[in-house]
């Protein structure tokens, strides 16, 4: 009994930190998304940074999908949260906001 409570502690454990690290590095690109959308423009990034972020959460999902069937939920978290802040940079990156001059 006593070496179940210590895997099943161990589990919830490393579960924990599964979903620590995924939140983490999800949201770790909503202050640059943030900064695009204020400022309406993504003039400061590298396209080939984008692009190469962009190919490993994707190749990463087919990689999940493939491998984990859908049970590596931090993961794909991270993936699907990563995707969706890739998608709005970008979008600044190609179509800037034109800024009107006041006056």
């Amino acid at each position: 009994m006593e070496i179940f409570r210590e895997w099943r502690t161990k589990t919830i454990s490393i579960e924990l930190v599964g979903w620590l690290a995924s939140l983490s590095l999800a949201l770790c690109a909503v202050p640059q998304a943030i900064t695009c959308w204020r400022q309406g423009h993504a003039k400061g990034l590298d396209s080939w940074y984008l692009f190469l972020w962009f190919l490993g959460i994707f190749l990463m999902v087919m990689y999940v999908f493939g491998k984990y069937r859908l049970e590596d939920k931090p993961l794909l978290l991270n993936c699907c949260c990563n995707l969706l802040l890739i998608a709005t940079i970008w979008k600044y990156k190609i179509f800037p906001r034109e800024h009107r001059d006041a006056g």
